[in-house]
């Protein structure tokens, strides 16, 4: 914010905000994650990588990652865990109270539409299941606080370990 000084007839800086880049909806593009603690803030979610290289190179980012590897779509599939995040927009998501964290696990890889599972409820030992039917967008990690997001992989990439703070 700038204010005018008729003492010194010139603009001077009056305030500064402090802009967090990852508060702007979808700036990675799908399938990736904001960090506004890295540099570059966006990064490709594991087992992905960027769609459009020169772009993302450019940081712009808005065409977002693909998979690295197809997935299989057998129950061979394994989910990589990410703790301590945003969760994803919900607008290609299903939820249901009634079950539990493994159970959406299995649910998930019953469906090879099935893109991530998470908790509905993550306090206590969580509840709920909340699975995502498509690209992921928006999803941000935190530097504290946040859930834990489980996304599919094929089997070749399902050994990766997890990731966190």
């Amino acid at each position: 914010l700038f204010t005018w000084s008729h003492q010194t007839n010139d603009w001077y800086v009056f305030a500064r905000a402090v802009v967090d880049r990852c508060e702007n909806y979808a700036l990675c593009g799908a399938n990736a994650r904001c960090d506004s603690n890295s540099s570059p803030v966006c990064d490709c979610l594991d087992g992905f990588i960027p769609k459009s290289p020169s772009e993302w190179n450019s940081q712009n980012w808005t065409g977002g990652c693909i998979r690295r590897t197809p997935l299989d779509c057998t129950d061979k599939d394994g989910f990589q865990s990410y703790t301590g995040v945003k969760l994803p927009d919900t607008s290609s998501s299903w939820y249901d109270d009634s079950f539990s964290l493994v159970e959406c696990e299995g649910l998930c890889i019953q469906n090879c539409s099935c893109f991530a599972y998470a908790n509905l409820d993550f306090r206590g030992r969580g509840s709920g299941c909340l699975r995502w039917f498509g690209d992921l967008i928006d999803t941000r990690r935190l530097a504290e606080g946040g859930q834990d997001i489980y996304i599919r992989l094929a089997a070749s990439q399902s050994g990766m370990a997890s990731v966190g703070n």
